[in-house]
């Protein structure tokens, strides 16, 4: 059963992609679904971005904790940086510069934030990547640091 199932991941990374790499000018847009800590809050994180050059996307992110007393949200400006050539596992790097509003359990209700990210995507099909992000987040009026990992991550080309 082991062998079985290492051959198919072997053959799901090794099949090469019907899709060539980002256009300059394309549209992505993308929904994760995860966990924000401190405290521990349900995660939804929609973003839209525009493929600037190759590898490079600039966009906005919204990042929103929800809880039982809690809630926790973000907004930022965000580059977005693809590593590597490999046609279906794109490693990536994230970082963006934004507000954050709080809820009470909160030292502030409004702050700047700053976060940096890293995740890898699976290119699905020409038009679909899935994968995970985790991102550090620095907002000293609020909370100084939260992280949060947007566990189910799908990016849609448009």
């Amino acid at each position: 059963m082991r062998r079985l199932r290492l051959l198919c991941l072997v053959a799901l990374l090794a099949t090469p992609a019907h899709a060539d790499r980002l256009k300059a000018g394309d549209w992505l847009f993308g929904f994760g679904l995860g966990y924000a800590s401190a405290p521990g809050l349900f995660l939804a994180s929609p973003h839209l971005e525009r493929v600037i050059q190759g590898s490079w996307m600039l966009g906005m992110l919204a990042q929103a904790g929800f809880g039982a007393n809690d809630a926790l949200f973000a907004i930022s400006a965000t580059g977005r940086f693809q590593i590597g050539d490999h046609p279906r596992l794109r490693p990536t790097l994230e970082a963006g510069l934004g507000f954050a509003t709080a809820s009470r359990t909160y030292n502030a209700t409004l702050g700047f934030e700053i976060h940096g990210g890293m995740g890898i995507e699976y290119l699905w099909d020409s038009g679909l990547a899935i994968g995970t992000m985790v991102r550090a987040n620095f907002a000293p009026p609020l909370h100084d640091f939260f992280l949060t990992w947007a566990i189910a991550n799908a990016r849609f080309l448009f």
